[in-house]
């Protein structure tokens, strides 16, 4: 590509900024009915709306297409220090999804509420382009044995986390291959 054809790309106005010209031009004109120019304005934004949306959904198809199932590498212990069950660990999930994610123009942050006895947890996922999803889950505080107040909150953190991030992204979790070495038990 010629570097006269990168400059002319450069300063081509943006949809936003010509969307924004009119609208001044329209606003100084005293001829300009407001009301038909307000309708005009509720279109534009319901198709920037649409425009975000579909891209976030696209981006979310790609990314569907890579993402690998997470194994279970955590393991919950019972009292007698037996394997009872096991589960993804939420660094084991980051760390096989965040790379793809964001390369995919997406972002996560992550709010809770006290709500009565429980936590309300929230994700939302999102995309540099504008549009963003918000998934939930309320759970009860895990008052497992071993653990202080503060910990059980933690667990329980942990826990809506894992759950959020396969709700918004479709995770799959699986059992570690012991290249067929167990025991034939289901834990």
């Amino acid at each position: 590509m010629s570097d006269d054809h990168k400059t002319s790309i450069v300063h081509q106005p943006t949809e936003t900024a010509m969307v924004l010209e009119g609208i001044s031009r329209a606003a100084l004109d005293p001829a300009v009915n407001v009301e038909k120019l307000e309708r005009l304005l509720d279109i534009q934004e319901r198709l920037l709306a649409d425009q975000r949306r579909t891209t976030f959904r696209a981006a979310l198809a790609r990314l569907q297409e890579r993402l690998p199932q997470i194994t279970k590498a955590g393991v919950i212990l019972d009292k007698e220090g037996r394997s009872r069950n096991k589960f993804a660990k939420y660094e084991d999930i980051d760390v096989a999804i965040r790379p793809m994610y964001t390369a995919e123009g997406f972002a996560l942050s992550f709010n809770s509420r006290k709500v009565g006895n429980e936590i309300e947890f929230t994700a939302t996922l999102s995309h540099r382009d504008g549009h963003e999803e918000t998934k939930s889950i309320t759970l009860p505080v895990d008052m497992g044995a071993g653990r202080n107040a503060v910990q059980s909150v933690g667990s329980t953190t942990s826990y809506a986390k894992r759950y959020l991030l396969g709700m918004h992204f479709n995770l799959v979790t699986r059992d570690e291959d012991d290249d067929d070495n167990g025991d034939g038990a289901e834990e």
